[in-house]
């Protein structure tokens, strides 16, 4: 008989691997590994070899995952208070993710953190290691990453980096055998994807660059300390007094080094002569 899944009504299709990957971090404003999220679906959801299934580690949030999954893609879960489980995920292996999603052969945590498993394969993305190396740079939560990490590969997790340097790294920090880390570089989404998207968009708040600006320099990010984005605005402020065609755009939500933004940004407004322009995406 086939096993029912947490949704209820569907059962496991043994002709094709199951793959239950956390997409917890496309809700709200996707940050750079929400789109990584969103492209990694993207592609394993078009394999017709795989059985591709979404989750959220969330109690409220967790309905909105379907309406931002694509094609191929399905989401099936029962609530999951993420405070409560990551408390319980971060001192041992209870309670297996299955109990939320259904059987999976392999899962797949996005975000530095993989749910403990009854018996899938387990992989977990290491995006960089700034918790270890740089920690005052890191928010609270971050700075529990390296924990889950650790006990995540001593039960014989698999790691996917994004580059060979955070692969070298994670050997390297956290001893796992090379041949378990493996560094897939993030790709590019089809241009056919991304036209309707641009299309549809409305201009950034305060995009429009002032008269005269002919040429700008764009930086794309979250405001956080490890961005150092009031350190660029000194260095714009330094490098291009004497260049008055040329620009700073800075795109992206606000983090918890916004304040620390803010004020560079106001403290050398006069002397950029405004050409220093915030704008949200």
């Amino acid at each position: 008989m086939p096993e029912a899944a947490a949704d209820g009504g569907d059962s496991v299709d043994r002709d094709r691997l199951r793959v239950a990957l956390d997409a917890t971090p496309l809700l709200g404003h996707p940050t750079g590994v929400g789109n990584f999220c969103a492209g990694a679906l993207l592609g394993l959801g078009a394999r017709a070899d795989l059985d591709v299934r979404a989750f959220a580690v969330s109690w409220r949030r967790r309905g909105e995952i379907g309406a931002l999954l694509p094609e191929g893609v399905r989401a099936g879960q029962r609530p999951m208070p993420a405070r409560p489980l990551h408390s319980l995920w971060s001192r041992g292996s209870f309670p297996p993710i299955e109990w939320f999603i259904g059987s999976a052969g392999v899962v797949h945590g996005t975000n530095f953190v993989v749910p403990p498993t009854r018996s899938a394969a387990r992989v977990v993305t290491v995006h960089d290691l700034t918790a270890v190396r740089f920690p005052e740079l890191c928010d609270a939560p971050s700075l529990r990453f390296p924990s889950l990490i650790r006990r995540a590969v001593a039960a014989g997790a698999w790691v996917h980096t994004p580059s060979a340097f955070v692969a070298d790294e994670v050997i390297e920090v956290f001893g796992v055998a090379p041949e378990r880390v493996r560094a897939v570089h993030s790709g590019i989404p089809p241009l056919e994807l991304l036209e309707p998207l641009l299309a549809a968009s409305e201009p950034p708040v305060g995009a429009g660059l002032p008269a005269g600006v002919r040429r700008y320099l764009l930086a794309v990010g979250t405001a956080e300390p490890r961005k150092d984005l009031p350190g660029l605005v000194r260095a714009f402020d330094a490098l291009a007094a004497d260049r008055l065609d040329l620009g700073l755009v800075l795109v992206g939500a606000d983090g918890w080094g916004a304040a620390a933004l803010d004020q560079a940004v106001s403290v050398r407004l006069s002397r950029l002569d405004s050409r220093c322009r915030l704008a949200e995406a």
